[in-house]
């Protein structure tokens, strides 16, 4: 575990706003660590950024922590765990809200693998968590917006073929006060070599149901087909052709 810390100048100054920081002073404590005979492998970091040091504008404060857990389970199953924290907070002089917002990410992936004497498989799910607050300067009501995503992934690879095929769903929501989004994404795909591995061809097919609030769904269905010629050894020429058809639901009106 070690205590860092780091004063940074600049030649003019600006705000407090956490994308423009003329000078800032950041304490960190990080560690890092294996444990379950290697099997195990986590990194984290917690600490506190405060901008504006000099005092020439307002003062602003940022606690900022990150987390990465991988957990290596067996020769098949492995876990890997995120979190990231992103707090700001400013005065804003007269006004008695200060600027506020706070923003978290948390994501889970486990992954497994199998084989066998023609083919492996790998299965992998991934979901996120994104929470982001934010407080009104002017009412001082704090929003909030949230986001879930979850990402389902099978890429068998075989042993004896050429061919390629992978398979994914995705669900994607969003929500903010009055307003949520929600998306359902299945697509498919498969790549294969051929004419002696100079032409290589990948088709696609994708399907996704869009929704927004208690309208009826958006549809979407994406075709496309890739053809990649290999000319020589540096020169490839590609081709592809695509179909999109899209399908309103009724917030169109």
């Amino acid at each position: 575990i070690g205590l860092t810390s780091k004063y940074l100048g600049a030649g003019f100054q600006t705000t407090g706003y956490p994308y423009q920081q003329p000078d800032r002073l950041d304490y960190t404590i990080n560690t890092r660590f294996n444990a379950w005979k290697n099997k195990i492998n986590v990194v984290a970091s917690v600490g506190q950024r405060v901008n504006n040091v000099s005092n020439t504008a307002l003062k602003a404060k940022q606690f900022i922590g990150n987390l990465n857990w991988f957990t290596q389970f067996d020769d098949h199953f492995s876990l890997n765990v995120n979190y990231n924290n992103f707090g700001f907070q400013s005065n804003s002089g007269i006004n008695p809200f200060g600027i506020k917002n706070v923003s978290n990410d948390m994501g889970i992936n486990p992954t497994y693998n199998w084989s066998n004497s023609k083919m492996n498989h790998l299965l992998s799910l991934s979901y996120n968590y994104s929470k982001y607050d934010e407080r009104d300067v002017i009412s001082g009501a704090t929003t909030s917006n949230n986001t879930h995503t979850v990402l389902l992934n099978y890429v068998p690879t075989f042993l004896t073929k050429e061919v390629s095929p992978d398979f994914s769903v995705l669900y994607f929501s969003n929500s903010v006060p009055g307003i949520k989004t929600t998306l359902t994404t299945i697509s498919s795909g498969i790549s294969l070599p051929v004419a002696k591995k100079k032409v290589r061809l990948r088709g696609q097919l994708q399907y996704t149901i869009g929704k927004l609030d208690s309208f009826s769904s958006n549809k979407n269905f994406i075709a496309s087909c890739n053809v990649d010629v290999k000319l020589n050894k540096k020169l490839t020429w590609a081709t592809y052709m695509t179909l999109n058809s899209f399908k309103y639901g009724n917030e169109i009106l």
